[in-house]
Formats: structure tokens, sequence, C-alpha cells
């Protein structure tokens, strides 16, 4: 390893310039992401040229560059970025994105049924020009059906109309393409986590609305490093956590959300009484006659000296479905529901 002294610049520059910029290091000799991406915003890393004439890559943990074995030297370090392609273009399968499809009609669902299309026009314009507009209605009684058509002049206004809430008469309103036959249109929620300090929705918007329309974006009011995103089909979401995003030097971390405490909640309480209604737990009861005790899908009876004169087996009668002991213990789970066994006389059911 050189020996070098730290803390000292770094040259670093993109591939196909030769405009170096000198970047200061930590005193423990590392770089920090955040120090490339105040000057390469889309940097995400760096690469050199060894002897042997390959790239190498400067090894990167949690936003920390360590220097290579050989130190940083006086030698050329080049940015590194995502490529574009890894991103969803505008013109890609996700829906219309080109001027002239953005000006095609717009479906708007969940319209009052008291709306007028005087109503309808007088909230869409203030998007932009409209070149049409209607309410479908019944054409025997002419009453609403409860959604219409809208069509803008301008290709940014129906842009931002698809990136916005909207709601009249105090109802929410669902403003999209008309559905493609067999086109994935489910909207698709992802949690957006290891955020940077200081993250708004709209930087949030800024790093994934290259992928298709956003339907929602949220970032808590109390910064806890977390929010969401909102996509317009799953298969959007898909390829959206199959990619690495860095935003401001961080790493995101990318998944399906978990359910809330309050729902877990719910649904313990759900699973704890479907337990208790098919006689999963506390299934002991006693039988007048010949007193025989059930005890979780096994018997004694009253009267006998000693151990129990069989084991009760991990499959036992009474049980429909496949029923497993628990490590050895007598508590059974089993798909299927319990049935009393009956009392029993010289060995048979009765």
């Amino acid at each position: 390893m050189v020996n070098e002294s730290y803390p000292c610049y770094v040259r670093v520059t993109e591939v196909g310039t030769e405009d170096i910029v000198e970047l200061p290091t930590e005193t423990d000799g590392t770089l920090l992401l955040s120090t490339i991406t105040a000057q390469y915003p889309d940097g995400i890393g760096i690469k050199f040229k060894s002897e042997s004439g390959a790239w190498r890559g400067v090894r990167v943990t949690q936003g920390i560059l360590d220097a290579p074995l050989e130190g940083w030297g006086d030698g050329k370090y080049f940015i590194t970025t995502v490529k574009a392609a890894s991103k969803r273009k505008a013109d890609d399968d996700c829906g219309p994105r080109s001027k002239k499809e953005m000006t095609q009609d717009l479906i708007v669902l969940g319209l009052p049924y008291s709306s007028t299309e005087d109503d309808l026009k007088e909230y869409f314009s203030t998007f932009g020009e409209l070149a049409h507009w209607e309410i479908k209605t019944d054409r025997v009684s002419n009453k609403s059906k409860g959604f219409g058509f809208i069509r803008f002049t301008e290709a940014n206004a129906a842009e931002t109309v698809l990136e916005s809430k909207h709601s009249i008469g105090g109802r929410d309103l669902e403003v999209r393409f008309p559905k493609r036959s067999g086109e994935d249109d489910t909207p698709t929620k992802l949690f957006i986590g290891r955020l940077p300090r200081g993250t708004t929705t709209e930087d949030l918007r800024d790093c994934f609305s290259d992928f298709g329309p956003l339907k929602d974006v949220y970032v808590p009011n109390n910064f806890r490093g977390f929010g969401f995103v909102t996509f317009a089909s799953q298969s959007i979401a898909g390829e959206v956590m199959g990619k690495t995003h860095i935003l401001k030097g961080n790493t995101l971390n990318v998944t399906h959300p978990s359910p809330r405490p309050d729902e877990k909640a719910q649904q313990n309480m759900h699973m704890q009484q479907v337990k208790q209604s098919y006689g999963f737990e506390n299934m002991q009861g006693s039988t007048h006659g010949n007193k025989t005790q059930y005890i979780q899908g096994g018997y004694i009876q009253n009267g006998m000296h000693g151990s129990m004169q069989q084991p009760m087996s991990n499959q036992t009668s009474g049980w429909y479905g496949s029923s497993q002991s628990n490590r050895g213990n007598a508590s059974y789970y089993s798909q299927g529901y319990f049935q009393s066994a009956g009392k029993l006389q010289n060995g048979k059911s009765v």
C-alpha cells in the first residue's frame, strides 16, 4: 500500500471530458459520496483504469468510499452514474406520454351524480384550455352515470392533471387515460426508505417520475427518513423495485410497505378468534357416564392407572385435515375442523 498523507485531493472527471474537479478526502483518507454528488448530482461512485487497462471500481459502504489499495495517487477517477436506459422512458408502454397522445381523452371517474358538464368544464379549465368535455348519461333516464371525459389542447395541462388530486362536490375523483384491453392499471404503493434529511415530495417526485405517471407522493411532515410513492401500475412498480436508486448520495430502500401496527393487531385478533372457533385452544371438556376427558385431540379416561396406555399419535381421530404436534407439546395445528370423538364403551365408539 502506498504511503499517503491525508487529507488529500482526488482528481475526478466524467468519461468523455477533460474537465477535472479535485475533491477533498476526509482525515482518514475516505471520500464521502455526498462530496461527489455535490459536484456530480447523478454520480453513484467512481472508477479508474488499472495498469492492465481494466476498469476498477472504488468500494462504497454506506455513502463512504474507501481509498484504493494503491492509495488515491495522482491518477484520474471517473464518475459512474445510473444508466439512462434503466429508467422507463416517456414513450414506453406505461401509458400515453407523447404530446400527441397527451391531448387524447382522459376519463374522469367518481363524479357526483348531480354534477353538470358546466361543473366539469369550470373545474378542469383551471388547469388549461379544454378542447372537449362531457358527462356520460343514461339513454333512457338521461341521468349522469357518474363519469365523463375531458380533452386538453396542451399536453402540459393534461400531465399536470394526471399528477394532481381532484374533487368536485366533496367527492374525490380519479382521472386517467381510458383503460386499454389487457392493460395493467392497478395503482401500487411502494415504501421508500433511507431518505436523506430534508427530502421533500418534489425531490421524491423528481427521482421516480421518469418511470411513469405517479398517482401520489408522500413524505411525512415530521421527517422520519421514509416516504411513499404510488405508481400507476404494478408492472411499473415492479420495474422500480428492480433498480438501484440514489438520492443526494443515499442509496434508497425501495420495497412494498408493511402493514401498520394497528392492521397487524387486527389480523392477530382475527386469527385468535379463528383458532378459538375451530378448537385450536382450550379444547378441554368432560362427558358424564364414563367421564372421558378430551385434551386437544387425544383423550384420557378417569381411573387409568399410571400413564396413558398408548401415546396420542400426531394424527388423531376427530380432526379433518392434517394435524401436527408442536415440538412435542399437546397442541395441534390443523387444516379443517374439530369433531367430538364421543363416548367409548368396551373400546368402541358409541
